[in-house]
């Protein structure tokens, strides 16, 4: 758990906080809240979703979407888009 990160650094060190992880394991991600206002947040966010992905060979994946913000419309509509 990784509360308050950017996603890029949630999934950093995820290869080898799952290496003894096997079938009968489980990876979650809920990340992306803290990202929403990097212009580059897009390819980030692409980048980091193959890297938990590739995990799915040895263990299981489950990545739920980005939380809703409400605050701002502009990042409601973006995570909107995202979460497609």
């Amino acid at each position: 758990m990784k509360p308050n990160v950017k996603f890029k650094n949630v999934v950093e060190s995820v290869e080898g906080l799952t290496k003894d992880f096997g079938k009968d394991d489980c990876v979650i991600v809920m990340a992306g809240g803290n990202d929403e206002e990097d212009v580059h947040f897009h390819d980030s966010f692409k980048e980091g979703i193959e890297k938990v992905m590739a995990l799915k060979e040895r263990t299981n994946v489950i990545i739920n979407t980005l939380p809703p913000r409400y605050d701002n419309s502009n990042l409601k509509e973006k995570l909107r888009l995202m979460n497609k």
